[in-house]
């Protein structure tokens, strides 16, 4: 008997591209709706967000560390549906920090470069998109590697006999 999946495809890019238009809103929303699906569904992790992560949030200094530590219980989340259904991927916590890793000397790279290049003059934007460039598409390599691994979990969790 065949299930239909209540969770929905999501393209990796256009996701990606949703949250940098917005700014990172858009990226925060999706993180709580799957994790949210991730519970419901499959009884995996803790769900979207909680209270004490509002009173923790307000605490503007500790927001890069709660991303962290958020996205690294994400990815625990991730691995064990992926456990449940059999399926495997290169998504891991090496993964994810070679990736960071890269995004760091990438983005950090361009921009000593660019400070070296000469004015462009009405073109000196350039100077700032080439190291942001360099660092999202680094950052687009891990989200796509956590869609495609959920977009494939899913699947395999809802149509299994």
């Amino acid at each position: 008997m065949r299930v239909s999946n209540p969770v929905p495809y999501r393209n990796p890019k256009s996701q990606f591209a949703l949250s940098v238009v917005t700014l990172g809103i858009y990226g925060l929303i999706s993180h709580h709706q799957y994790s949210n699906e991730m519970k419901q569904y499959a009884d995996v992790g803790k769900g979207g967000f909680k209270l004490w992560h509002l009173i923790f949030l307000a605490i503007l200094p500790a927001i890069p560390f709660w991303m962290l530590a958020r996205m690294f219980g994400f990815l625990r989340s991730v691995k064990q549906l992926e456990a449940r259904t059999g399926h495997m991927t290169n998504l891991s916590l090496g993964f994810v920090i070679m990736w960071a890793f890269i995004g760091m000397v990438l983005g950090g790279g361009s921009m000593l470069i660019v400070t070296q290049l000469p004015s462009f003059g009405s073109f000196d934007f350039i100077k700032t998109i080439v190291p942001t460039a360099a660092y999202m598409w680094t950052v687009f390599v891990t989200w796509k590697a956590f869609e495609d691994s959920l977009n494939t979990s899913w699947t395999l969790f809802f149509t299994r006999s």
